[in-house]
């Protein structure tokens, strides 16, 4: 049986809601799409706040010792700082200490939250997984019936 926490961890920032246990980020109320190692690269550097993450420590913990080149970090970075900077205020969530790594570095507010909500949310994400991998299935079968159709003619 899956069994899902009553109470879940919740960081807050500016505009900016992340919920690591179902792999969310809301910006004023509004869910902002990432790719998982964007994410896992923010989570990292958000609960390491208080420190310098070192690119060699992102590279091991995101890709498990797969080898990639430092570039994938920087371009990481890059989309973070995208998502999550306002350029108006020429203001940035990640400072980058040259040669060493990056740090997070806005003020957060770290809370337990009541994962009811979350809880459905969750199921609502497999869901929608599980309807995606059918309609792909149909469009495959879709497009196997049609060129059988017409290799017959």
């Amino acid at each position: 049986m899956n069994t899902v926490p009553d109470l879940i961890t919740v960081f807050e920032f500016s505009s900016f809601t992340v919920q690591p246990i179902d792999f969310r980020i809301i910006k004023l109320g509004h869910e902002v799409d990432v790719e998982p190692q964007v994410f896992d690269t923010l989570l990292i550097l958000i609960e390491q706040r208080n420190r310098v993450v070192t690119k060699e420590e992102l590279l091991e913990k995101i890709w498990h010792g797969r080898v990639v080149s430092h570039h994938v970090i920087t371009r990481m970075i890059y989309q973070l700082r995208k998502i999550l900077d306002n350029k108006s205020e020429g203001k940035s969530h990640i400072r980058t200490v040259r040669g060493k790594g990056y740090q997070f570095v806005a003020k957060v507010k770290e809370s337990q939250k009541n994962n009811q909500v979350t809880s459905l949310n969750i199921a609502n994400k497999h869901s929608s997984v599980r309807y995606w991998q059918q309609f792909k299935w149909l469009i495959g079968l879709f497009v196997l019936v049609v060129f059988g159709l017409i290799n017959i003619q």
